[in-house]
């Protein structure tokens, strides 16, 4: 991380809400119009939670990623880092070979390695037995109202995700009961409703969608009485990107 010309302390900056609002809210509407700068947070975000896992970074730079993960409901992605940081610093260490070339070259002798040791009578693994992305059934997202940050989430669901379990955060308790959740897309029609109860001191709604209802895009999530839909409780944004 650090390459010169590149939009990585405004990226930091901006995930950890530290840019002054009239900026912050700039950037937010530049990423909603500018395909190429959203793709690049999304790749920044990544790096920075893998140098997190990889103890790259400082303890006040690391307390940040920690902060954003938790804030965001997103704390698996750096389980699942940390998986991979340790063989990865090594491959760096042991080898003075770009580390992508070091990795790809052992995906080749582990597949030719294979190919020597089977024997030939073993038959090929049937394909019910792969690995496959619908292994994934559901991916848990938080947002946060429209009141404590100008800035849309972005949301990436992971490959075979069937099902999106969402969690609004609230601005206060609200009064028990039934509210609707209504999406909206970028041009305002609605593409899913759902309607989740309020207990008495809650925080926050959860509901599920499926994922296959939410095509990737803008979208606006208006939250109200379910006896009163007209009468907005809160509004929260995100940006639904496509898995890379």
């Amino acid at each position: 991380m650090g390459n010169p010309g590149s939009h990585e302390e405004l990226f930091r900056r901006y995930l950890t809400g530290s840019l002054p609002d009239a900026e912050q809210a700039a950037l937010a509407d530049r990423l909603l119009r500018e395909a190429d700068l959203s793709d690049e947070l999304s790749e920044f975000e990544a790096e920075w939670i893998d140098a997190r896992a990889r103890r790259e970074l400082s303890p006040a730079e690391a307390a940040q990623v920690d902060a954003y993960l938790t804030q965001t409901g997103q704390q698996h992605r750096l389980v699942a880092a940390r998986k991979f940081a340790g063989p990865a610093a090594m491959a760096r260490r042991r080898s003075p070979v770009p580390f992508w070339f070091a990795a790809a070259a052992a995906v080749i002798v582990g597949i030719v390695a294979m190919r020597w040791t089977a024997p030939v009578e073993t038959p090929p693994t049937p394909l019910a037995t792969s690995p496959s992305p619908a292994a994934i059934p559901s991916f848990a997202v938080l947002l946060t109202p429209g009141t404590r940050s100008d800035a849309p989430r972005t949301v990436t669901l992971p490959p075979g995700t069937r099902e999106v379990d969402w969690k609004l955060a609230l601005d206060a308790p609200l009064p028990p009961g039934e509210y609707s959740v209504r999406f909206q897309a970028a041009a305002g029609q609605e593409v899913v409703s759902r309607t989740a109860t309020a207990t008495e001191g809650a925080t926050s709604l959860s509901f599920r969608v499926l994922a296959r209802d939410l095509a990737p895009g803008s979208y606006r999530v208006l939250l109200a009485p379910a006896a009163s839909p007209d009468d907005l409780v809160n509004a929260y944004t995100f940006v639904l990107r496509s898995a890379p």
